[in-house]
């Protein structure tokens, strides 16, 4: 399974944030994101976009333009990967803040590439991913767990949170599952149908 670390042009992760580069087997960024890796003293192995974010000189192994403005650059980049049959994991960095409509628009396209990839963003605050109908979180005791349905996830079933739920249904229309709270280290989420948004607190 290829391993991907993919930085995006939101808000930069801290440097000390950054995990250890050597466990990908590739490190890419969106044309945006190269300014703040280049601070970092961070070479990315591909850039991809348009270049219309870039302000600092491009240094770079590889650079693949991506110039239809029909998509974001994080859905240009995740159709190039569709075509790399050995891509799986995606850890994505910069994803969020700054304007939130590209927050929102980078969580809409994660769930349309939910099936083929498996993409867990990490911010400052919380990383967050996409569940399968069966998910166990490890080492969590103590951590703030929120489920957000998109839009909706039926018969949700969880064990080790503070507040269980028990085949019951999240919605945008009727109830969410913000702020719950790890009573155990290992927490159990499982459910039928839908879509479910984890959000998992950072140390």
């Amino acid at each position: 399974m290829k391993k991907i670390i993919l930085f995006l042009n939101g808000e930069p992760p801290k440097k000390e944030a950054i995990p250890n580069l050597a466990d990908y087997d590739q490190i890419i960024c969106a044309d945006g994101a190269y300014n703040y890796l280049q601070k970092y003293n961070i070479t990315p192995d591909l850039i991809l976009g348009d270049l219309d974010s870039i302000s600092t000189k491009l240094i770079c192994p590889k650079f693949i333009p991506l110039p239809d403005q029909d998509y974001t650059d994080f859905e240009k980049i995740l159709m190039y990967l569709s075509t790399k049959t050995t891509v799986r994991k995606i850890d994505i960095y910069g994803g969020s803040a700054r304007e939130q409509d590209h927050f929102l628009g980078n969580l809409y396209v994660a769930k349309k590439y939910r099936h083929k990839f498996k993409i867990t963003f990490y911010d400052q605050y919380q990383s967050y991913f996409f569940a399968k109908k069966e998910t166990v979180l490890k080492n969590v005791k103590n951590k703030t767990i929120s489920l957000l349905p998109l839009f909706y996830a039926a018969a949700i079933t969880t064990q080790g949170l503070k507040w269980p739920l028990k085949k019951e249904t999240l919605s945008f229309s009727a109830r969410l599952g913000l702020r719950n709270i790890a009573m155990a280290d290992t927490v159990q989420i499982t459910f039928d149908k839908g879509c479910l948004l984890v959000f998992v607190e950072q140390n």
